[in-house]
């Protein structure tokens, strides 16, 4: 824009009784402020996702715990290392695909239905919703980004599955036999 901008004016023969005024220069304030409201709603997205991994460690955790003996039978009957991370890890697996498929179905109706969202909120509190530097929107803007829906999904996978490893890997180092005399 800026390049344009110097175009404009090097073309012409007095360049110096002419000026360029260019949208971003105009909006600085705009963007700045949907430039912070991206950065924060993707830090919003990290949390929310570190909270889920979270979750399934947790999950993981306990279920580890409730099946001690079970592991320490497979364990006594050659079961290896790697085969019981396996069990666990593919169901902490699945139990993020679930909620990967969940949470994009989730968003993408929350996104459908945005404006009704908003409007809502505007009756519920009787004021306008989602101004900016005092001129309303008719509707909020949305655009999905294929890239930004990829990286989510891939962060909300890797996480789920590294936070499920640690409990699974503490499992399959259950001795044997001290497994089945506590279980």
């Amino acid at each position: 824009v800026d390049a344009v901008a110097q175009r404009l004016l090097s073309g012409l023969k007095d360049p110096g009784s002419f000026a360029t005024k260019t949208w971003t220069t105009d909006n600085q304030a705009r963007l700045a402020a949907m430039q912070n409201e991206q950065t924060m709603m993707r830090l919003v997205i990290l949390v929310i996702t570190l909270v889920a991994a979270f979750s399934v460690m947790n999950t993981t955790i306990t279920v580890t715990t409730q099946k001690r003996r079970e592991i320490g039978v497979l364990t006594a009957l050659g079961c290896r290392e790697r085969q019981i991370i396996s069990v666990f890890v593919i169901q902490a697996g699945i139990v993020a695909c679930l909620g990967v498929l969940l949470g994009l179905l989730g968003s993408f109706l929350v996104l459908w239905l945005r404006n009704d969202v908003r409007e809502l909120i505007a009756r519920a509190t009787g004021g306008q919703v989602h101004a900016i530097e005092g001129v309303f929107l008719a509707q909020i803007p949305a655009r999905v980004e294929a890239a930004d829906v990829w990286f989510a999904i891939g962060i909300s996978l890797v996480l789920c599955l590294v936070a499920a490893f640690l409990p699974a890997w503490r499992a399959a180092r259950v001795d044997a036999a001290v497994a089945l005399r506590e279980g």
